[in-house]
This record gives C-alpha cells, structure tokens and sequence, in this order.
C-alpha cells in the first residue's frame, strides 16, 4: 500500500542518486580535464635572441657547405666539406 510518505521518500532517494552521480561525473571531467598538457612556450629571450645559424648556402657542386654561425654575438664563416670532412672558420 502506498502511502504519501513513502512516495516523498522514493523522490528523496532518486534525488540524492542523482546528486551522487552527477557529482561523481563532474569530479572525473574535472581529473581528466586537469591532465591534459598544457602548452609550452619559449622565453622571451628567445625571440630576441640571433639565430646560431643563417645564410647556409651550397656550392654549386655540392661538396661544400658554408654557413654563418654566431657564438655569443661574434658571427663567424664556417665551411665545411662532405667529401673530405674538412671544417673551416674565418
């Protein structure tokens, strides 16, 4: 026999379930959430830094690459040759 008192307890109970479950899915999307990576980004001194290495050019024959390269602000002409493993700097 259903009583009104017992209708009002079944509504409570299926109230609180829910409840129960919506939490417990709001506290997963939250875990999951805070792993996933977040981005890297350089430094700023970075982007206001010389590139090591610019102006690479090949030899027309292909045996020789020359390069600028910079070492803490000094820039210097590096060569080097495929076929004999020769590095140069001037």
């Amino acid at each position: 026999m259903n009583t009104p008192s017992d209708s009002n307890f079944t509504r409570v109970n299926i109230t609180y379930t829910t409840l129960i479950f919506t939490l417990i899915l709001l506290l997963l999307s939250t875990y999951s959430y805070s792993q996933v990576p977040t981005k890297k980004y350089l430094p700023l001194e970075a982007y206001s830094s010389l590139p090591d290495t610019s102006q690479v050019k090949l030899s027309p024959d292909g045996n020789t690459i020359a390069m600028i390269k910079n070492n803490n602000g000094t820039l210097f002409l590096m060569t080097f040759n495929f076929k004999t493993a020769e590095k140069n700097s001037y």
